[in-house]
């Protein structure tokens, strides 16, 4: 069972992917909040296999977010979900440390398969 947290602002996206991790017998959803500004204390406490994370969050960006969990020296796996599709994020997400980086508008299976993938070493990436 591939244990996630999700950290995603969005109601209506939260819900959707809800539904089909719920659906998805292999993967777990542990918890989701709306915001990274506890997000060190929320990993140590769930300790997922993968975090699933919005890059445009208020308060604490995604990739800000990110950033936190490796200067905590948590080196969870972390596959960003988002709306950008510019290199400049892709970039910044990879170098500090995004295990994949997928567009909210994937289908359903891209994205449940982006989480195996990335449960099992990969680095799944929209191809655009």
């Amino acid at each position: 069972m591939i244990n996630v947290i999700l950290f995603e602002d969005n109601l209506d996206f939260v819900d959707s992917l809800s539904e089909l991790l719920q659906e998805t017998k292999d993967i777990h959803l542990s918890a989701v909040f709306h915001h990274c500004k506890d997000i060190v204390r929320h990993v140590r406490y769930y300790n997922p296999d993968i975090i699933i994370m919005d890059i445009d969050m208020p308060g604490i960006t995604g990739i800000e977010g990110l950033t936190l969990l490796r200067n905590a020296d948590l080196d969870t796996l972390v596959m960003m979900l988002t709306v950008f599709d510019d290199n400049e994020r892709v970039f910044q997400a990879v170098c500090r440390g995004a295990s994949g980086y997928l567009l909210k508008s994937s289908s359903p299976e891209k994205i449940v398969e982006g989480i195996r993938e990335a449960a099992n070493g990969g680095a799944p990436m929209t191809p655009r």
